[in-house]
């Protein structure tokens, strides 16, 4: 939840030691970059300095950190990288852009195919939940379900605390039935699977006969671009934009990724739908579908 004063951001060329500063739009603003990026962040100003004497009350200049591939850089500048890593291996590295950039362009597609499918998910839930009978607990929970808790005679507001005592012990279960429920469903499946089966043909054309187990590449980053300086959240607290002014420049990221890995991520799966749900929503009016069948 740590909030940091940023200012703007400082590239780091590890190369040729060059800094390339950008400003942000409003200036000084406290950003939530979270817990470990504000230490981190304290530590890289000591090494390599801030251009405010006093960044606390003038605000950081965020030194910069790639994850989206699942390592830490800082990077190269557009112009050591074309002429210390391109100009030596040029179909090496045409190569490795392409099958990035097709990566990306895939990877977006998903994420569009799954902001498409937000309003059909949530209905398919809530209809799953009110067409619920009592008798398919059993398959839900894995065991026979007991409506009486046990006791026939019990109050109402005892067979209330062992409901309340039994969701809090299938809490999984109910949200991984539903989510099973959303790729079960025939128009969401068939949708899902479509995209799916077509992803997984343009990533074969993309890889071609490429073996390779991993890629060394090369990742660009246009700073001109607004970026989330968090790295588990995204919110309107986390992101920032370069003014107006600031140069369309690329700088680069050398990454280690696994094309088994790429591929795992351009599919929807179950987890991709996982995230789109609110759990707590799921099981609160499951919970009171249930109770409104075996509390009466």
């Amino acid at each position: 939840m740590s909030f940091l004063l940023v200012t703007g951001k400082i590239f780091l060329c590890q190369n040729c030691e060059a800094k390339i500063q950008i400003e942000y739009e409003g200036g000084a603003i406290l950003t939530q970059v979270g817990d470990k990026n504000v230490s981190q962040q304290i530590e890289y100003s000591k090494k390599f300095g801030q251009p405010h004497d006093d960044p606390e009350e003038d605000g950081f200049y965020l030194y910069d950190e790639d994850e989206d591939f699942y390592l830490y850089d800082f990077g190269i500048c557009s112009k050591c990288y074309f002429e210390t890593v391109f100009s030596k291996n040029k179909i090496r590295e045409e190569s490795n852009q392409k099958i990035i950039e097709g990566y990306q362009r895939i990877f977006n597609e998903k994420n569009k195919t799954l902001e498409s499918l937000v309003d059909s998910i949530g209905k398919c839930i809530e209809k799953r939940i009110s067409n619920f009978e009592i008798r398919e607990m059993d398959k839900l929970i894995g065991e026979t379900f007991d409506p009486d808790f046990g006791d026939k005679h019990a109050l109402l507001s005892k067979k209330k605390r062992k409901l309340n005592k039994m969701f809090q012990e299938i809490r999984d279960k109910v949200k991984a039935y539903f989510i099973s429920s959303v790729l079960n469903d025939e128009l969401l499946g068939s949708s899902i699977n479509s995209f799916n089966k077509s992803s997984l043909e343009k990533w074969a054309d993309l890889v071609g006969s490429d073996r390779r187990k991993e890629l060394s590449v090369f990742i660009p980053f246009d700073i001109s671009q607004p970026e989330n300086l968090n790295d588990y959240i995204q919110t309107e607290n986390t992101v920032r934009r370069p003014i107006e002014e600031t140069s369309k420049l690329d700088f680069y990221h050398q990454q280690d990724v696994s094309l088994n890995k790429l591929e795992e991520n351009i599919v929807i799966k179950p987890k991709d739908i996982e995230e789109m749900i609110n759990p707590d929503f799921i099981l609160k009016s499951f919970k009171n579908r249930i109770e409104k069948m075996i509390i009466k």
